[in-house]
């Protein structure tokens, strides 16, 4: 088949591994030697950062339902209380919507980063600090809290 495509003229190529800095990040506690940070993501202020790393000696697979609905976010609002799903929000997180399965086998030492529009499915335009935390609840897994300021 690659060779037929090939052959036609198109142009394959693998697109090169995403490098993930894990530098300056702060993780959430560690549980079987898996971890948790939660970061704005560098340059795109509205996108939360997620990165799941294996820190432990032994591989690790899991099958998640997408990663919308493997992690659980929270939103704390400037005045101190939840922020409000979107409708965007109640729409993509509607439980109806994990049904896709993926299986993800992460390395010893090897990370896997999710970007989420935070600022999409959650109401964040209160001016201030909102802070951002993730769990995992299948692994029993919190990220440190990080702050969005808008």
């Amino acid at each position: 088949m690659i060779e037929q495509l090939a052959k036609s003229g198109l142009i394959l190529r693998a697109d090169p591994p995403k490098v993930i800095e894990l530098k300056g990040r702060a993780w959430g506690e560690m549980v079987g030697g898996l971890a948790l940070s939660a970061a704005p993501k560098t340059g795109a202020p509205n996108i939360l950062s997620l990165i799941l790393r294996n820190a432990g000696d032994a591989p690790c697979s899991l099958v998640v339902p997408g990663w919308l609905h493997f992690f659980s976010v929270h939103v704390t609002a400037p005045g101190g209380l939840p922020a409000p799903f979107t409708a965007y929000g109640r729409a993509a997180l509607a439980p109806d919507q994990g049904r896709t399965r993926l299986e993800v086998r992460l390395e010893p030492q090897q990370s896997v980063e999710v970007e989420l529009p935070v600022t999409l499915l959650f109401e964040m335009k209160t001016p201030g600090t909102h802070i951002v935390r993730a769990e995992c609840p299948a692994l029993t897994l919190r990220s440190n809290p990080c702050e969005f300021d808008l």
